[in-house]
């Protein structure tokens, strides 16, 4: 496609440099201020070039061009040489994990609250670990995986499983790129699960929807659903379930939240997102008296249904695991 054919004739000569930048595909994102500063000096030199040779159509275009072609090669520059910004930070780190800093060659452990820089390397190996991003996406690693963060939005699974959590529930929209050799999933406001090892590539769907990129060919996931790809190249759709043994690696990373001053409620949401079960009261009266039941103090990190229990041992509530799926939450002594 010529550059006649993408833009109309008529455009603003302003944003020339900036559309034919946009449309130049997905490149790896330098930070925001770097990102303008290229942009001002490419458009800048392409409007004295201009402002000198006016002499047609042609010669404004070509203009356009060199200094889109200018400032990508400014960002490839930062890229290259440019310092390595901040991407996310380590939540839990169990067993060995380890950490290999863009363009170095040795590794060192990593550990609570440790920066994670772009260009970076985190492998579990006798152990699992779970970050944050910057853009809150929370991402879980198991154990004898490798993953390369790239930026908020991107990680590169090397080898191994990982999980991811958007977070759906809260207003911002996110969204994070999984790449491997076998495919590129996004998510769509959701949670899910990729394997790739010994060029194995399967997708679990937990919440909400992904997209799954093979070649020209794109596949959608839903909840309970797993893709894998066959050895034929096609994605083969079966059904799995949104709790159980599958999802306990998850369970075992969770963070638990701050639940000082926080209402039962508060906790009670967070474990049926971290377990895929969602909470049922006995009655009405007792899930009024949960929202308003304050719990006081801290938990150390437990799995959820673990944590649901010493808290609840506080309380005047129990909670059990009928065969619905569900939590269901009772009065203490309440035989119903």
């Amino acid at each position: 496609m010529t550059i006649d054919q993408q833009f109309e004739p008529d455009s603003g000569d302003r944003d020339v440099a900036a559309r034919l930048i946009r449309t130049a595909g997905r490149r790896e994102q330098p930070p925001v201020e770097a990102y303008e500063r290229a942009l001002r000096a490419a458009t800048t030199a392409w409007q004295v070039k201009v402002g000198r040779r006016r002499r047609g159509r042609f010669t404004l275009w070509l203009a356009a061009g060199l200094a889109a072609v200018s400032a990508i090669a400014l960002f490839d520059r930062y890229l290259d040489t440019g310092t390595p910004v901040r991407v996310g930070v380590v939540d839990r780190a169990i067993g060995v994990v380890e950490w290999r800093e863009p363009d170095r060659e040795g590794w060192r452990a990593a550990s609570h609250s440790m920066d994670l820089l772009g260009g970076g390397t985190l492998r579990t190996r006798e152990g699992s670990a779970s970050i944050t991003l910057d853009n809150g996406v929370s991402v879980r690693i198991a154990q004898a995986s490798e993953v390369r963060l790239h930026a908020p939005s991107r990680i590169d699974v090397v080898e191994g499983l990982v999980y991811v959590d958007t977070h759906a529930s809260t207003p911002v929209v996110r969204r994070i790129e999984v790449v491997t050799d076998a495919g590129t999933a996004w998510d769509v406001g959701t949670q899910f699960e990729v394997l790739y090892r010994n060029a194995t590539y399967r997708l679990r769907v937990r919440e909400g929807r992904v997209v799954v990129q093979r070649g020209e060919r794109e596949f959608d996931g839903h909840a309970g659903e797993q893709l894998l790809l066959t050895r034929a190249g096609e994605m083969q759709r079966t059904r799995v379930s949104l709790s159980g043994s599958e999802w306990r690696w998850v369970e075992q990373l969770a963070t638990v939240p701050v639940i000082d001053q926080r209402s039962l409620t508060d906790l009670l949401e967070w474990v049926a997102r971290e377990t895929g079960r969602p909470i049922r009261f006995v009655s009405l009266d007792v899930k009024h008296a949960a929202a308003r039941t304050v719990l006081h103090g801290a938990l150390r990190d437990l799995p959820p249904l673990d944590a649901l229990g010493v808290i609840l041992a506080t309380t005047d509530f129990d909670y059990a695991l009928p065969d619905d799926g569900t939590i269901l939450i009772s009065a203490r002594g309440d035989t119903r």
